[in-house]
């Protein structure tokens, strides 16, 4: 690729993220909390809205022995509609760019040219964006802990990688020194 062309791309690449996440806010913006998000913003036995964090571990405790399991989804939902829906669009625009970011860090690929293509990938190939990214018990549930999983999985991946050089060391040196 000719030079010209690559300062085009490392030039026109932030733009177009920071466009993509104007657009990505304002479709936040304009979808309202709704069905579980309702349910989910009150303490969820006794139907009275939750006030603080208190009311949050006593609901998420309730939840999980008559519901079971998605209490770290469901906690963070509950967090995040107590913070108001400015917050949640605020919120779920950074885990959409965070997102694209431990992509791009976990496939070793780095620079604003492949974060671009990974946030688009996010967006083109979500089966459906209202039910899963910008409605906000989709986006805890979907968005939030598939960028927990990635953040392990990049932590993983990077003590991996540094375990097997220091074993590809050692063998090499015939030491047992890691």
């Amino acid at each position: 690729m000719q030079e010209k062309q690559k300062k085009a791309i490392r030039w026109i690449s932030p733009v177009l993220i920071a466009l993509t996440a104007l657009i990505v806010w304002r479709v936040n913006y304009e979808i309202e909390f709704m069905m579980d998000d309702e349910w989910y913003s009150t303490v969820l036995y006794a139907d009275t809205p939750i006030r603080n964090l208190s009311d949050i571990i006593r609901a998420q405790i309730w939840h999980y022995f008559n519901w079971g399991g998605r209490s770290m989804a469901h906690g963070l939902l509950q967090l995040i509609l107590l913070a108001g829906e400015h917050w949640a669009d605020i919120l779920n625009t950074g885990m959409t760019l965070l997102l694209g970011w431990l992509a791009c860090e976990a496939s070793g690929r780095r620079g604003f040219s492949y974060w671009f293509a990974a946030i688009g990938m996010i967006l083109g190939l979500n089966a459906n964006w209202k039910m899963s990214m910008f409605w906000e018990a989709g986006a805890a549930n979907y968005l939030y802990m598939t960028g927990f999983l990635l953040a392990f999985l990049f932590c993983y991946l990077k003590c991996a990688r540094a375990h097997s050089l220091c074993f590809s060391y050692c063998n090499m040196a015939g030491e047992k020194l890691c």
